[in-house]
């Protein structure tokens, strides 16, 4: 269990988070990222509408091939078999990969 201290929550000894502390595990950070996506994604829309923010627009074939649009606000129409794309969770081995190229194996830094 997490204990309160004036400092902040600290994790219970046993390596079982505490807020506050950098991720050290790639598991635990894809676990995270998992749980908080679809919040983040809500807040993410709610802004985009209150500030008429864009995002990007895709059309893609019935052969797969997809093409960029150009962008359209969350409650925007968009043409047909087109549809607004949002940024989806890094699978575990490119977060790997980024964490250990771009961030030099701190993998708190990677989003």
């Amino acid at each position: 269990a997490l204990e309160q201290e004036d400092e902040g929550w600290r994790g219970d000894g046993k390596g079982r988070g505490a807020l506050g502390e950098p991720i050290q595990s790639i598991d635990q950070l894809h676990a995270q990222a998992f749980l908080l996506h679809d919040l983040l994604l809500d807040y993410v829309i709610k802004l985009s509408i209150a500030h008429r923010g864009k995002f990007r627009v895709q059309w893609e074939s019935e052969s797969g091939i997809r093409e960029a649009r150009g962008f359209a606000g969350w409650d925007e129409e968009v043409d047909r078999g087109c549809k607004i794309q949002v940024c989806k969770i890094k699978n575990i081995g490119r977060m790997v990969e980024k964490c250990d190229v771009a961030y030099g194996g701190d993998l708190s830094r990677v989003l």
